[in-house]
């Protein structure tokens, strides 16, 4: 019932489209997110909205993500983040809703807030009665199981599945819903544990449609291999990259690697190559 209603609640902000006065608002229900490629968010956009309850981590563009903090009125305290897990991360103690917020030079990202009645009381329900609930999850081979279980059996259930560990499968990069089953534990009761797989894009660790980029420099050529999803984002972060191999320019003594991260794109790595 808890995991019914929490999905319930994100599907439903997921599909809701109620802008509100900025004036009129009370509490805000959900936040939506867009990326755009400019620090004042008025020229392309990247990728799809992402809709964020007010609470907790909301994962972005699959590679960065924001840590709600507090909502007041109008305004949001917020985190930044470079990673999926709101570790690592920039604090804006107060956004504006509609506002356009620059973490650096490169892209701008926009709040949208929204606000309805029965969704702001569903997320209410969701905060007060259920957060107190704990992800678990275990990886076999490229699945990876995940259960969300009341935070005092986790205990026990991890004694009786040693394998477990704290967290969620969509942390680890397993965010394809494959099946869901049931079992049965003394103590805990019943658990609903629903398995999950890499994008096609991320089995093994190496993308299904993986792109070479390089730019040569002096004497050196730099090369990354990255998802061709982010080729466009990255030779707009830098102009010079071409498209191709270093070894395809007879640059073929590998000499150093390195690795920048990129608003959207991510961590990416470098290799440099000399010619012989």
């Amino acid at each position: 019932m808890k995991l019914l209603l929490l999905c319930f609640v994100l599907v439903f902000s997921e599909n809701l489209d109620l802008q509100v006065n900025r004036n009129d608002l009370g509490d805000v229900s959900s936040v939506v997110v867009n990326v755009f490629l400019s620090h004042d968010c008025s020229k392309t956009k990247l990728g799809v909205d992402t809709t964020c309850p007010p609470f907790g981590c909301c994962n972005i563009q699959n590679t960065n993500s924001i840590k709600f903090n507090s909502v007041s009125g109008d305004s949001l305290n917020i985190d930044l983040c470079t990673d999926l897990k709101c570790q690592t991360c920039n604090n804006f103690p107060s956004v504006k809703c509609g506002s356009c917020v620059a973490p650096d030079s490169v892209v701008g990202i926009k709040f949208d807030c929204n606000e309805d009645v029965f969704l702001r009381n569903a997320t209410q329900r969701y905060k007060s009665e259920f957060a107190d609930t704990c992800s678990l999850y275990e990886i076999s081979g490229d699945t990876c199981g995940q259960s969300d279980l009341d935070c005092k059996y986790t205990s026990f259930a991890k004694a009786a599945e040693p394998g477990l560990k704290d967290g969620t499968c969509a942390s680890q990069g397993y965010t394809v819903e494959k099946s869901t089953t049931s079992k049965k534990y003394p103590v805990v009761g019943t658990i609903t544990i629903t398995e999950y797989t890499k994008p096609s894009s991320l089995i093994d660790g190496h993308s299904a449609d993986t792109c070479s980029l390089y730019e040569i420099s002096g004497d050196t050529c730099g090369q990354s291999d990255i998802d061709c999803t982010y080729a466009k984002y990255a030779k707009l972060a830098e102009p010079n990259l071409k498209d191709g191999t270093c070894m395809d320019q007879g640059y073929t003594l590998e000499i150093s690697t390195t690795t920048k991260s990129y608003p959207v794109v991510g961590d990416i790595t470098i290799t440099e190559y000399k010619q012989l």
